[in-house]
């Protein structure tokens, strides 16, 4: 890589009276210095293994300590960013790089690391969005009480195609299917299956079938309530075994009803569906 291809060095105030300054070293190698006094730490990269291009850096509060951080980003696949991300550290008066959640029980999302990321403060959240294929994905991290990276939302697919073709989006966002919003604890246990449309938002679920028992709970309990074909009801979470649906559906007289239908009982593919 030319020197020209290098990030260009950047200069920007931490908080506290701290300045750092980036630079791009080399191919492999950025350094990031802390004014005044301290010293600069240099990082091994990989700018263009992947295929990286257009490095650059990037500057913001990712760990929402107060403090500003430093990103060095790459574009890859033509549509894609890869971010390595360095936050500063008050005690040590130093940047360390962000570790990427690992491990046995850590789940790791679509992205497999982070890309696109955008920051929402408010939500105390990074947001990690790629493309693959036709279909964007993102997944979304937070921190633990000890300051740790873990990720707590990704998107997961919905593989069984005929019920894919009871479902879609309240809001019509050009087609794509509807998927599992998985979210996560800390530990990374899956702790609830929301059903999304394509980009987000509600999903709805068509009753096909002339009835459709309602269940009080994803269980084989005798139901005492029913849906009819037509109906169109909210379509809020997928059970772990995808054997049943939780739903809400808005009768005109008696308002929100809550329950839910077993996956079998939905009949085969609807017709027009997706």
């Amino acid at each position: 890589m030319a020197d020209s291809e290098y990030a260009g060095p950047v200069t920007f105030a931490v908080g506290d009276g701290v300045t750092a300054k980036a630079v791009q070293i080399d191919d492999s190698h950025i350094g990031i210095s802390v004014l005044p006094g301290g010293a600069t730490t240099r990082f091994e990269i990989d700018s263009e293994g992947d295929g990286g291009t257009d490095p650059h850096f990037e500057t913001a509060d990712y760990n929402f300590d107060g403090h500003r951080d430093l990103a060095f980003v790459t574009q890859y696949g033509m549509v894609n960013e890869s971010y390595r991300i360095f936050v500063y550290d008050v005690a040590a008066r130093r940047f360390v790089e962000l570790p990427i959640p690992a491990g046995k029980n850590q789940p790791t999302g679509n992205c497999g690391g982070l890309t696109g990321i955008s920051v929402k403060a408010a939500e105390r959240t990074l947001y990690s969005a790629c493309r693959s294929g036709p279909i964007w994905y993102t997944d979304a991290y937070r921190f633990d009480t000890a300051g740790k990276l873990y990720l707590y939302q990704s998107s997961a697919d919905i593989t069984d195609e005929v019920l894919q073709t009871h479902l879609d989006g309240e809001v019509d966002t050009g087609g794509g299917p509807v998927s599992q919003l998985l979210t996560y604890s800390s530990a990374g246990k899956i702790i609830s299956r929301q059903l999304q449309a394509y980009g987000g938002g509600k999903a709805n679920l068509h009753v096909d079938v002339a009835r459709l028992p309602l269940h009080d709970a994803p269980t084989e309990t005798q139901a005492h309530r029913y849906l009819v074909k037509g109906d169109i009801a909210r379509a809020d979470e997928i059970s772990g075994d995808a054997r049943w649906i939780k739903i809400q559906y808005r009768n005109p007289r008696k308002g929100a009803i809550d329950g839910w239908v077993k996956v079998s009982d939905l009949g085969g593919a609807a017709d027009g569906g997706q």
